[in-house]
């Protein structure tokens, strides 16, 4: 058999393994599909029986997240301030965490976990507060906007950080004040290892809700649950349930439940 003839027997070769191949992991991803789903039925069975009704397109497949500790330091607190309230910019320590700042264009309060900021003298607009929230660092989504005031839920790693949110306040379309949650300051994270399923995770929930005013699971997200300890603040793995009677939250890592209630 010549050259050629072999090369060519080798690619047809090459060829029929890979198409051999590529069948099989489209079987494997066929097969898992088909699991998944029956899983999802069977879970919506599960939780009909206990007394709560959720559509199988709203649970969500289960993936991994890590956990994220914060420590303060007050000198990206300055830097951040000084971006809106200009230099020079005094700093006094009143005790308790709490710090006071006073630039050129405005004051405002730090402490663990959240800020506050009053401008006195101010150019920005209704329609800067996307551009100003990615210049403070943060990234979310708008929840409620109006001529006085719109306000943004805080995102981690593209998961809603419960309890994270930044407002800004108008008056005369300029802008007056700004607060929210301080996602600022050292960054570590935490890969962590076992984490509850969303599976597991519902049918705990229906369990705990049972004989209360709740009858419909209605989303179920990723987010991370935001906790204080001293000097840091810790973001925890949860799963974030609406109910018919507000949102629970049920950490990934302790199991632990907790409730927010409508207009809360």
């Amino acid at each position: 058999m010549d050259s050629a003839r072999i090369k060519t027997f080798l690619i047809l070769l090459l060829l029929t393994v890979n198409v051999v191949f590529l069948s099989l992991l489209a079987v494997d991803r066929f097969q898992a599909v088909q699991f998944e789903r029956q899983e999802r039925a069977e879970l919506v069975l599960a939780l009909a029986r206990m007394g709560v009704v959720i559509e199988q397109g709203v649970i969500p497949a289960n993936g991994v997240q890590a956990t994220y500790f914060l420590s303060r330091d007050v000198a990206d607190e300055r830097l951040f301030l000084e971006t809106f309230l200009g230099v020079p910019l005094s700093e006094r320590h009143q005790g308790g965490g709490l710090y006071q700042w006073e630039g050129l264009y405005g004051f405002g309060e730090t402490r663990l976990g959240s800020f506050s900021m009053t401008l006195t003298d101010s150019a920005y607009e209704l329609s800067d507060t996307g551009l100003l929230l990615g210049r403070m660092g943060f990234s979310g989504e708008r929840t409620d906007s109006s001529l006085r005031e719109v306000t943004y839920r805080l995102s981690l790693d593209g998961l809603f950080v419960i309890g994270g949110y930044v407002t800004f306040r108008f008056a005369e379309a300029r802008l007056e004040a700004i607060s929210g949650t301080a996602l600022w300051g050292g960054r570590q994270r935490i890969e962590t290892g076992v984490q509850l399923s969303v599976t597991t995770a519902l049918v705990t929930l229906a369990g705990y809700v049972q004989g209360q005013a709740i009858t419909r699971f209605t989303t179920v997200t990723m987010g991370y649950y935001l906790l204080e300890a001293p000097g840091l603040l810790e973001l925890r793995p949860a799963w974030v349930i609406q109910t018919d009677d507000g949102a629970f939250v049920v950490d990934r890592l302790s199991g632990e439940i907790r409730h927010e209630p409508k207009g809360g």
